[in-house]
């Protein structure tokens, strides 16, 4: 290995890239390739490598095959050519000793699955608090999505995806934590942002929503949990947590109403697309809706009941 060569650069969090240097390497748009897939894995097991037949299985898995073993020297063949073509110096690339398949590069690979790993060991042995924010800082901003989400369908990706998201969600709620106790609503903000993105169901609005507050910023709370209760019934027919839903009252009773004319009310309230069929509000506003309306039904039947009576 040369430390004069440029560093390898590789992502496999939201997807698979490599850059060599400041320059983006294109390995071609099809990345489940089986060539492709054997290189994610060699760059993914890297000096540690993989052995011949579990490299077999998590290539070929279920795959009937006449002669897989010759179809992984095809393969590994024409990988070293798709290396090459694609910019990357003339080498071997593919170290075989002993049964066992190593990335051998001639430059510097980074690869952020491993730097992920090693942060997140780095957090659990951390003491202070002020480096501890920071290795968490690290950790949420390096977890850009799914590990290899192209190749989720195999088992291998999934087991791995699986512990990554773990550790993020864990990361990402220290953090959170840290940054809350310390005031730092706005950028507790900014890191829940690609939580909600990626994990909708996860219910990381509830901490967007809890900042909020702090900040005295009502109506934001309240669009939050109504865009959340929304998804939440459209995607999956149910409601949030009662913990949200107590959120939403609380945000409620704190939001304050300048007085208006009466014509401007009734033009605010009024749909932007009037359509038929059913009405979709979340549940504490069904829960009031139909509180008053009891109540004018009370008051109807009892002006009702004046009016007939003797």
């Amino acid at each position: 290995m040369s430390d004069h060569l440029p560093v390898l650069k590789v992502r496999l969090f939201g997807g698979f890239s490599a850059s060599y240097g400041e320059i983006p390497v294109s390995f071609g748009r099809n990345t489940t390739t089986k060539a492709m897939k054997l290189l994610q894995i060699l760059l993914y097991h890297g000096d540690t490598g993989i052995s011949r037949d579990k490299l077999l299985d998590e290539l070929y898995g279920r795959e009937e095959l006449a002669d897989a073993a010759n179809n992984l020297r095809v393969t590994a063949h024409r990988l070293k050519k798709i290396i090459v073509d694609a910019g990357l110096p003339s080498h071997d690339y593919i170290n075989i000793k002993k049964g066992i398949y190593r990335w051998d590069a001639p430059m510097p690979t980074e690869v952020d699955a491993h730097q992920f790993k090693v942060l997140s060991k780095d957090v659990q042995t951390c003491t202070d608090k002020v480096k501890k924010l920071a290795l968490l800082k690290k950790i949420c901003l390096m977890y850009r999505g799914e590990f290899l989400p192209e190749l989720s369908g195999d088992e291998w990706v999934l087991v791995e995806s699986v512990q990554y998201k773990n550790i993020y969600s864990e990361s990402l709620q220290e953090l959170c934590k840290l940054l809350i106790e310390r005031g730092d609503y706005e950028e507790t903000l900014r890191f829940c942002e690609p939580a909600c993105q990626l994990y909708p169901f996860d219910e990381w609005q509830s901490v967007r929503i809890d900042c909020y507050m702090a900040l005295n910023r009502y109506k934001d709370a309240v669009q939050e949990y109504e865009n959340t209760a929304k998804l939440f019934f459209e995607e999956l027919g149910i409601r949030p947590s009662e913990h949200m839903m107590q959120q939403f009252e609380q945000m409620s009773s704190r939001l304050n109403y300048k007085p208006q004319e009466l014509g401007d009310i009734k033009e605010r309230l009024k749909e932007d697309d009037i359509r038929g069929g059913a009405f979709y509000c979340s549940l504490p506003s069904f829960r009031d809706t139909y509180r008053l309306v009891s109540r004018i039904m009370e008051v109807s039947n009892e002006k009702t009941k004046e009016e007939i009576s003797p």
